[in-house]
């Protein structure tokens, strides 16, 4: 039980991580996830963000932190946006 607990406490802070960054990068009110992947302990989500930008969450959740990633297509441009350790943001240990 404490294993599912624990995992839906995972799921639920990596939503609301994923949905606070949303908000913090402006994005419009048009982005949609359109493409979301799980490979071991890694959760990778994109995003189109404008119709020159995508971004890419990578989220590692035995470490709870999301580094985010931005495409510029218009410069042809890859770059880290943000990154945040979600324990600290939801002050778990």
């Amino acid at each position: 039980m404490k294993d599912t607990q624990t995992v839906t406490i995972v799921l639920l802070a990596v939503t609301a991580i994923v949905l606070g960054a949303l908000l913090i990068t402006a994005m419009p009110e048009t982005a949609q996830a359109a493409t979301s992947a799980r490979q071991g302990s890694y959760l990778i989500a994109s995003v189109r963000a404008s119709s020159s930008r995508e971004l890419v969450y990578v989220i590692n959740v035995p470490l709870q932190g999301v580094i985010v990633y931005g495409l510029d297509v218009n410069k042809n441009e890859i770059a880290k946006v943000a990154e945040m350790d979600l324990r600290k943001v939801f002050g778990t240990k």
